[in-house]
């Protein structure tokens, strides 16, 4: 009979044997390698972080530029002061980029645009001024999404259910909330009537009622943790109730023919308090990113505490 001592020795042995052969089997991992890619990953974060305020500003100038244009004399007083705050987020972003992740050909078309509308725009008619400024905006949202939509950043499932959610849904919602808000300053809807922009706003209201179902809905396919932690921004960010002012304020627009000036009131109000909602939803799906690590950099962090 086989001793009970033996035994015992003999099956520690073999599971000795059999966590050795399974850590043998596994590829060497270039500890350097992901390290540094850990900190590339951390810093496009971060650039994307530094990027939602010079959106929002970005967007509130074209906003007031337009009202500028249109005679507005509330924000000729402002205008110089949110270009200043433009200029301010632009050095930021660029002060932060530590590993030359701006050296992209997206972040070159953002920073040229930009000083072609500060210096353009005066010049320009309300709706002219109103495409480059969106133009701009749109190049941003691009680079934005190229930070984002990166092996670097994450290539799980539930990191990229994030970044979706993010470039596919926060972003372009706060775009279109952004559009309605600066063309409703347009000043001629109340002479003749200019019906190009009226049917503008108009598809821009229909688009804000069909992507403000999925800001919630999409949540619903995150981790249960993911899904907690947006959630809580959600409702800590009053998004439902400032969702309800805006449409409410849209519909009232709408049935008043958006006549001249409407948006330089509730309207503009409103949409400003709802945009820095969404944003601050965005801002917190994005460092939630942080928490998602990759499978290669877990494995090695496991294995050193083994």
């Amino acid at each position: 009979m086989v001793q009970k001592g033996a035994l015992l020795n003999g099956v520690v042995q073999a599971g000795a044997l059999t966590a050795t052969t399974a850590n043998e089997a596994l590829p060497a991992l270039d500890y350097r390698a992901l390290h540094m890619g850990n900190q590339r990953r951390l810093g496009r974060i971060s650039l994307t972080l530094r990027c939602l305020p010079l959106l929002s500003y970005l967007q509130h100038h074209r906003g007031a530029s337009l009202a500028v244009l249109n005679g507005d004399l509330f924000f000729e007083s402002r205008i110089l002061g949110i270009q200043q705050k433009v200029e301010y987020h632009l050095e930021r972003v660029q002060r932060l980029d530590e590993l030359n992740l701006l050296k992209t050909p997206g972040w070159e078309n953002v920073e040229r645009e930009w000083l072609f509308v500060k210096e353009q725009w005066r010049m320009d008619s309300p709706i002219a001024n109103f495409n480059l400024h969106s133009h701009l905006i749109n190049e941003l949202l691009t680079f934005i999404k190229s930070l984002l939509f990166h092996e670097e950043v994450g290539t799980d499932g539930d990191s990229l259910l994030l970044l979706g959610y993010i470039v596919e849904t926060l972003l372009p919602i706060v775009e279109v909330i952004a559009q309605i808000r600066g063309l409703s300053t347009h000043r001629e809807l109340d002479q003749e009537g200019d019906q190009e922009v009226v049917f503008k706003l108009n598809y821009l209201v229909t688009e804000f009622r069909q992507r403000q179902r999925g800001v919630l809905e999409r949540c619903d396919a995150f981790s249960e943790r993911d899904r907690k932690w947006i959630l809580k921004a959600y409702s800590e960010s009053g998004c439902s109730e400032k969702v309800r002012d805006f449409a409410a304020e849209i519909a009232d627009g709408q049935q008043q023919g958006w006549h001249s000036g409407y948006g330089n009131g509730a309207l503009f109000l409103s949409a400003t308090k709802l945009i820095d909602a969404i944003l601050f939803v965005s801002e917190c799906s994005i460092k939630r990113l942080r928490d998602h690590m990759d499978k290669n950099l877990q494995r090695w962090i496991y294995r050193e505490q083994a």
